[in-house]
């Protein structure tokens, strides 16, 4: 998993330190799906090719097209990508 940020927020800052990361993702709708991974993170900030090659993918996920290079130039500061690299993953649904 990849993730597009800056190395100035105080949660990269605590990556820095300490490489044990817990994510989650969960809806509040029913069946209450939810996913939470534990791992190892990596902290990478570059103003380089790879790096934005990097962004693009991530972009890419969420916008169409047309909007990608757009959107990237809004944000030139932001040039870390942090990668987690889940050891454990569990996912539930309940409810019905």
């Amino acid at each position: 998993m990849t993730i597009w940020t800056t190395e100035t927020r105080a949660w990269v800052r605590n990556l820095l330190r300490d490489p044990r990361v817990a994510f989650s993702v969960q809806t509040f709708e029913e069946p209450y799906p939810a996913v939470m991974m534990r791992g190892d993170a990596t902290v990478a900030t570059a103003h380089d090719v790879a790096t934005v090659e990097e962004i693009r993918a991530i972009t890419r996920r969420y916008l169409v097209p047309e909007e990608v290079e757009g959107y990237i130039a809004r944000w030139p500061d932001l040039r870390t990508i942090v990668t987690i690299v889940p050891a454990h993953i569990v996912s539930w649904s309940a409810g019905g």
